[in-house]
């Protein structure tokens, strides 16, 4: 082989002549056509609509509903591929198999059949942005020789609206009339899509990944319900129940297609609380999770990517967060500890060259509270860009996971990725443009620790015991974009905090929305986002050496008493403990990027005191208004 290759080296020369001969080959490469195996199975299937034109232009947010009924044997397993221009859901015999929002990207998803005879049906609806318009699918059914293929084409039904049991097995109402084929496979405007190849993740050593929920969409937060039961918001598509099988793994429940793009979940008091669009418009709701009834407790104006975020439940009250464009719309309480903002720069802010953010004024991004019946709206902290989530420590120190501007990096005014220590009537200081507090303003907060880059998404405080006994009382967070989850460890330091972070997790990709630490100790995560591939993954420690393995050697089954140290814990209700002490975990990775103590303007962390003490009197002087501050100021 290596005297071939100099032979044909020699032949074709070197300099521009060896180059143009690679290059040459490469494009040989790139333009010889897929096999069919390589392709998938989308490759035998043609692309369908309700009109024959879809391929050109169809109406923004037309609906099709498709069913395809096929024979198979009740234990047959199943390989279901499927895409569509813009969105899709699938079920085999009412039971939600697959979704997707990336029609370049088809979902696929393996099983059993399942049911009692062997009639089946196949159903998918499929939803259209603008322009063209097309869905695509796939079935091999695996149980006999050979295998059997279902596949969209002339022979799929469609109609304009699903009417009762149209999911299920069975005659069904309305107006059903075969499928138009807009294109073959490879024609049109879609091309050849192939599903995107599984993630690869890269955990610390002693740690595993699992995927414990596949086809369920672009998933954007999660919910633990209980240790059998998580409910997951769908990007597109409504809120998911998935329920725990026997082998850990979660397979699709009751839907609640009401309330969508929910960017913030939490189970408490038998309720279901949401941040998303619901009956009532864009708010908090409270929501019956086996009826689905559900009620506004906030209402909130100023949706999408920096919108309304995660919601977090410390005794009898729900901590929101809210992005730099969201604004709450009820009267906020006369005791919010957060008042009296201003904009603080003596010269006229220099607004972002692309226009983003540009009029949205102070206070940006806040943090509020209310209890479980929404009668009151305490804003506890502002000054932030958009925080997607939350976490109190053991401690009951609350703390946020603030995103960069990826645009300003170059410039003066920049700001990493950062983790706050929410102090009461906390101020950070995020102006719009170039009017970004410095670290030298004296009535901002500095950040804990900066990670630089970043998409910051879900926080969590790891209180399980199946990790090594160092992670006990650290803070997982996910960030989206560097496709990672890092580990948080704070520890008290004068009146503020100092912090060090380490990657637990990295992926590629690794589009991770999410966390959730459930009954067991695991850390479940959430991938999807933007119209992503998405799925619940568990990141399990398989290794030597966990706190409950070291409980059990040692025969002592309590954990070791904890030092309560909470300035909330006059306000958030619940008892308030500390993590166990120990160094932070090492590794090469780690990093030691502490930023300056965080400064508290109300209260000492080392006083008791049922008040906090004031510790800026000119702060502490500020009265509260005669009237509730309704909403923060107007933005653009």
């Amino acid at each position: 082989m290596q005297n071939t290759w100099r032979t044909r080296a020699s032949a074709v020369g070197s300099g521009p002549g060896l180059v143009r001969w690679a290059m040459g080959l490469v494009l040989l490469v790139l333009a010889s056509p897929m096999t069919r195996a390589q392709e998938g199975e989308l490759a035998r299937a043609k692309w369908i609509w309700s009109a024959p034109d879809a391929a050109t232009s169809r109406p923004t947010g037309e609906r099709i509903f498709v069913r395809r009924a096929f024979r198979a044997p009740a234990d047959a397993s199943f390989h279901l591929e499927v895409t569509a221009d813009n969105h899709f859901r699938a079920w085999i015999d009412g039971r939600p198999v697959l979704a997707g929002d990336d029609w370049a990207a088809p979902g696929t998803v393996e099983g059993r059949l399942g049911g009692e005879g062997e009639e089946h049906v196949l159903a998918v609806e499929a939803w259209n942005d603008a322009g063209a318009a097309g869905l695509i699918f796939a079935l091999r059914i695996d149980g006999g020789a050979p295998s059997t293929r279902v596949v969209s084409d002339a022979g799929s039904l469609v109609a304009s609206s699903g009417p009762d049991g149209w999911t299920a097995v069975g005659p069904v109402a309305g107006d059903w009339s075969p499928a138009a084929v807009a294109a073959d496979f490879g024609g049109g405007p879609w091309g050849r899509p192939r599903a995107p190849r599984p993630p690869s993740f890269r955990p610390r050593p002693g740690f595993t990944v699992e995927t414990v929920a596949e086809g369920v969409g672009s998933l954007i937060a999660m919910g633990r319900e209980s240790d059998d039961r998580l409910w997951v918001s769908r990007e597109s598509g409504g809120l998911l129940r998935l329920d725990r099988d026997a082998e850990g793994r979660f397979a699709t429940g009751l839907e609640l297609p009401a309330y969508s793009y929910a960017q913030g979940l939490a189970f408490a008091a038998g309720r279901l609380f949401l941040t998303g669009f619901g009956p009532q418009g864009l708010g908090l709701y409270s929501v019956d999770p086996v009826t689905g009834e559900g009620r506004r407790l906030a209402r909130l104006e100023g949706a999408g990517e920096h919108g309304p975020h995660g919601i977090v439940v410390r005794g009898d009250r729900l901590w929101v967060t809210l992005g730099n464009h969201c604004r709450l719309m009820e009267p906020w309480a006369a005791d919010s500890p957060y008042r009296g903002w201003y904009e603080g720069t003596i010269l006229e802010a220099m607004p972002d060259p692309r226009g983003h953010a540009n009029g949205i004024l102070a206070p940006g991004g806040i943090i509020f509270s209310t209890d479980f019946e929404g009668t009151a709206f305490r804003v506890e902290a502002g000054g932030m860009r958009n925080v997607y989530d939350l976490a109190f420590d053991a401690r009951g120190e609350l703390f946020a996971f603030d995103a960069d501007m990826e645009w300003d990096i170059g410039l003066p005014w920049y700001r990493p990725v950062r983790l706050y220590h929410v102090a009461p009537g906390a101020e950070f200081g995020w102006r719009q443009g170039s009017g970004k507090w410095p670290r030298a303003f004296a009535d901002a907060l500095p950040p804990v620790l900066e990670v630089g880059r970043g998409s910051p998404t879900g926080l969590v405080t790891y209180d399980g015991d199946s990790f090594p006994s160092a992670f006990r009382g650290a803070i997982f967070g996910a960030d989206w974009s560097r496709g990672r989850i890092l580990s948080f460890r704070v520890t008290p330091n004068g009146q503020g905090y100092l912090g060090r972070s380490e990657t637990l997790l990295e992926g590629q990709p690794m589009n991770v929305t999410d966390l959730v630490v459930d009954g067991a100790g695991d850390l479940l995560f959430s991938c999807g986002g933007r119209g992503t591939r998405g799925g619940v993954f568990r990141l399990r420690y398989v290794g030597p050496g966990s706190e409950r393995e070291e409980r059990r050697s040692t025969g002592s089954w309590e954990r070791a008493p904890r030092t309560a140290r909470s300035s909330r814990s006059r306000s958030s209700g619940g008892a308030s403990i500390s993590p166990e002490t120990g160094p932070p975990a090492t590794s090469p990775r780690a990093s030691s990027n502490a930023a300056a103590p965080s400064r508290r303007p109300t209260a000492s962390v080392r006083d008791r005191s049922p008040e906090p003490k004031p510790i800026w009197p000119r702060c502490a002087s500020i009265a509260a208004p005669a009237a509730p501050r309704p909403i923060a100021p107007p933005r653009s």
